[in-house]
C-alpha cells in the first residue's frame, strides 16, 4: 500500500493546485470531529504536507484519524 501521496502518482504541481481544497474537504469530513483532539484547516494541510514528503511535520499523527480522508482527497486529484 502506498505510504505518501506521491506513491499514488500525484505529482507535487497537482498536489499544491489541490491543497487547500483537500485540507478544507478534509476538516469538513464527518468523521473528523471524533478525533480526539482539536484539528484545523491549517493542521489538515500540515497533514497533506507531510504525507506527500514523508515526514511528520512535527505533527502527532496517533490522535488523528485522517488516512481516509487523505485517500478521499487523492482520488479527488487523480
Amino acid at each position: 500500500m502506498p505510504l505518501t501521496v506521491k506513491e499514488f502518482g500525484v505529482g507535487e504541481a497537482e498536489f499544491e493546485k489541490h491543497l487547500n481544497q483537500m485540507a478544507a474537504g478534509a476538516f469538513e469530513d464527518p468523521c473528523t470531529p471524533s478525533n480526539p483532539r482539536e484539528v484545523s484547516v491549517e493542521d489538515m494541510k500540515k497533514i497533506y504536507i507531510a504525507a506527500t514528503k514523508s515526514i511528520s511535520a512535527g505533527i502527532d499523527f496517533s490522535s488523528i484519524k485522517t488516512y481516509s480522508s487523505v485517500l478521499k482527497a487523492i482520488e479527488v486529484i487523480k
